[in-house]
This record gives C-alpha cells, sequence and structure tokens, in this order.
C-alpha cells in the first residue's frame, strides 16, 4: 500500500515495481509499471533535502489512521461517546480524548504518526505530546506486535498493519478500532488523510509526461477495484501478506479496502478532491496536518504547503489529454 502521508514521510518512493514503495533504488535501475518503463537515476546514498519532494499524485482517501486498541480492556469508544453525547462530535471528541487517551501510551512509528496522533489529542483541547506516553518504534510491524504483547494501551499507523489487528483471522478480533479517522479532527468528518505518490522536484521537472501515464495508469487501476474486485482482492490478498504476514481472504480485503480506503474515479476525484466546498479537500486537510507537523519538528519551519503539493495542475493536465482519457475508460 502506498506508504506517504502527505507528503511528510521520509524516503523516497518509486510507486513502479519490482521493489515495494518506500524502497531505495540503485541508481541505474530499470523499474517498470504496466506500460511504462522508469529508469532511476537518484544521487543515493546522499540524503535529500525536505524542500526537493513534491507530492504529484492522490491515490486514495485513507481512512487506516484508527486508534486499535484491545478489546478486552473494554475502553469506552468513540462511538460510544458520540452516541451518548447524542451527536455532538466536539463533545464526544473531547470526552474520549481525556477519558481514554490522556496518560496512555501508544505504540507508534514516531516519525511517521505524531503529528496525526497530536492532531487527536487537539479534539480534547490538549496542545502537546506530552498527554501521552510514546513508545517509539523504527518499524511498523515492531510496533504493531510490541502492542500485541501488551507493552503500550494503544497501537496506530501503517494500513498493512491495522488490517492485520482489526480483520485478520489470526486474532479473532481481539482488537478494535476505539477511535475512527474522524477523531482525529475537527468536524463531523475530522481529520481527511491521503495517500499519494512524491517524487524530487528535478524529477518531476525533467518527466512530466511520466508523471502523467502514471496518473492514468492508477486511475485505470482504480476502476478494477470499483467495477471488478473479484480480480483485484486476491492480488491485493497475496501483498498483505507478503508484507504483514497476516492472512486475508478477499472478502476480507474487499472489506478492509471499502471501510478504511476510499478509491474515486477520475471524473469523482476532480470534486472530491480539488473542489473548495468539498468537505474532503485536499489542501484543508493537508494545512492541517503540515501545521501539526511543524509543531513538532518535522517539517522545516519557513516552509509551506503549495511548496510540496503539485498535483492539481498534473491532474488537470491528465484531464485535458484525450489520449490518456482514452486509456482510463477503456474497456476492462
Amino acid at each position: 500500500m502506498p506508504g506517504w502521508r502527505n507528503g511528510i514521510r521520509g524516503g523516497l518512493k518509486i510507486p513502479c515495481p519490482p521493489g515495494r514503495a518506500g524502497s531505495t533504488p540503485a541508481p541505474g535501475t530499470t523499474w517498470y509499471c504496466n506500460l511504462l518503463r522508469v529508469r532511476v537515476e537518484l544521487p543515493w546514498p546522499a540524503p535529500l533535502s525536505f524542500a526537493s519532494y513534491r507530492d504529484f499524485l492522490i491515490t486514495d482517501i485513507f481512512k487506516g489512521f484508527v486508534l486499535v486498541g484491545r478489546k478486552a480492556d473494554n475502553h469506552e469508544t468513540f462511538a460510544q461517546y458520540l452516541t451518548a453525547d447524542h451527536g455532538n462530535y466536539t463533545a464526544a471528541k473531547k470526552q474520549f480524548v481525556v477519558n481514554q487517551v490522556e496518560g496512555k501510551s501508544i505504540c507508534m512509528v514516531k516519525s511517521l504518526t505524531a503529528s496525526t496522533v497530536l492532531g487527536l489529542l487537539k479534539q480534547g483541547g490538549l496542545s502537546s505530546l506530552s498527554a501521552i506516553k510514546i513508545v517509539d518504534f523504527a518499524d511498523q510491524s515492531v510496533a504493531a506486535n510490541a502492542f500485541v504483547s501488551h507493552q503500550c494501551d494503544y497501537y496506530t499507523g501503517a494500513l498493512p498493519q491495522e488490517a492485520r489487528l482489526l480483520y485478520s483471522p489470526e486474532f479473532k478480533g481481539a482488537y478494535i478500532a476505539e477511535a475512527p479517522q474522524e477523531a482525529f479532527g475537527p468536524g463531523k468528518v475530522g481529520q481527511v488523510f491521503y495517500s499519494t505518490y512524491a517524487a524530487t522536484s528535478s524529477w518531476l521537472d525533467s518527466n512530466q509526461d511520466t508523471a502523467e501515464k502514471l496518473t492514468a495508469i492508477w486511475y485505470r487501476a482504480t476502476r478494477y477495484l470499483l467495477e471488478d474486485p473479484a480480480k483485484a482482492t486476491p492480488i491485493i490478498a497475496s501483498a498483505i501478506k507478503v508484507s504483514t504476514g497476516g492472512v486475508f481472504s478477499p472478502d476480507a480485503v474487499h472489506t478492509l479496502m471499502t471501510t478504511l480506503l476510499t478509491f474515486p474515479t477520475i471524473q469523482q476525484a476532480k470534486n472530491l478532491y480539488f473542489a473548495k466546498s468539498s468537505p474532503y479537500n485536499f489542501f484543508a486537510s493537508v494545512n492541517s496536518l503540515f501545521s501539526n507537523a511543524q509543531q513538532i519538528g518535522q517539517v522545516p519551519k519557513g516552509t509551506t504547503v503549495d511548496q510540496f503539493q503539485v498535483e492539481e495542475p498534473l491532474f488537470n493536465s491528465v484531464l485535458a489529454n484525450p489520449a490518456l482519457m482514452k486509456y482510463i475508460n477503456a474497456p476492462l
């Protein structure tokens, strides 16, 4: 699954096999993505500065940032607070955070998840990560396994691990989502998260055509998820098994793909992602996350969102390209 969240994750994603997203290819490696052939020429192992990254493709709305707890702990969930407060999201969030999260320990990869958790804490009037105990790990699977072995009260992090905890037969329903994505931000919708593809600005400047083709490939692939999930879900189940060790049936994969992720068509994405009136407006979401990330030092001060988010112009270029639109909408 895509590993970037609004462009604030370290490491460069190469969105084509062989290899998985987030891997670090050697210079000169040739990568293939369907009909697209990409040659990687990167200055590894020299580190890239944060300012060199650009998010250029939104792949989905990501609802996988949930707070995972143990069913046996009998915590009151956010849903229970919401019911008790007669649908008052603001009151329910505050009570949940103050009563169930403040002072608790959360297993996570801090560099990737801390700004997200800060958003949750702010819903309870807490302005600092010091309100909780962070149990930090370098790897998502290690963090999830630490939660399983009772080294912390909660886990939040990568979709493959949360899917494993919540849906895998391995755990027989032992873990539940105590707070959904809606609890991590203000309003009824809450904090909206996205999966994105990113590249360096220099690569993007020199490979605009390739970036447009990648966008077209993505939206054609999305149609398989929406129109022919029977073909797509076994492939996804196999990939999840490789990345997590969890065994999922195609039906279970379809459940997690429709509950923790939203995949719009390219026509739907225009209004959903970019319309200013949309409750899922991409830039409104990123501004909130960017602010939290700057507060805890994950994003350099003096930088702004529009330096890094270049999805909309490229998206519009694809919409205006008859050949790419024909490819996207051709019969599967």
